[in-house]
């Protein structure tokens, strides 16, 4: 395993400075608004970033809950879309892949792993064979 795809007790706190992969990019114009997408293979358990973020008090359109603590994000990975079947869940602050994720493929989350309620309820796109509809 390469020291940037250690886990934060493994590879020191500096691996924090950049908190979305060099293996990621933003994408503006999806038909969801913004994604992030894979620029090379990421296979289970390898590391795509680092949730960045200020804690709240209250729940905010972009916060999610890690270790217990409401987090709004300041990094890259605010721009992490949901999935009812995701290739990605968080270990910590620290999102890893949980799936294969190809070339290409958006990254995505189940934003119900996080949030015992969605604080802004929307259909959902994820178009998953297993899809809820809503959330």
């Amino acid at each position: 395993m390469k020291k940037r795809d250690r886990m934060p007790e493994e590879a020191g706190k500096d691996s924090r400075k950049n908190d979305v992969r060099h293996g990621v990019h933003l994408v503006k114009d999806t038909a969801k608004g913004h994604g992030l997408y894979a620029r090379k293979l990421y296979i289970p358990g390898q590391i795509l970033g680092f949730f960045s973020g200020n804690p709240v008090k209250e729940d905010t359109r972009n916060s999610l809950t890690l270790d217990g603590q409401k987090i709004e994000p300041t990094g890259g990975l605010k721009f992490l879309n949901h999935s009812c079947s995701p290739n990605g869940a968080f270990r910590g602050r620290w999102l890893v892949a949980v799936k294969r994720i190809m070339p290409g493929e958006e990254l995505t989350i189940d934003y119900l792993a996080t949030e015992s309620t969605i604080s802004n309820p929307f259909v959902c796109m994820c178009g998953s064979e297993g899809c809820r509809g809503a959330l």
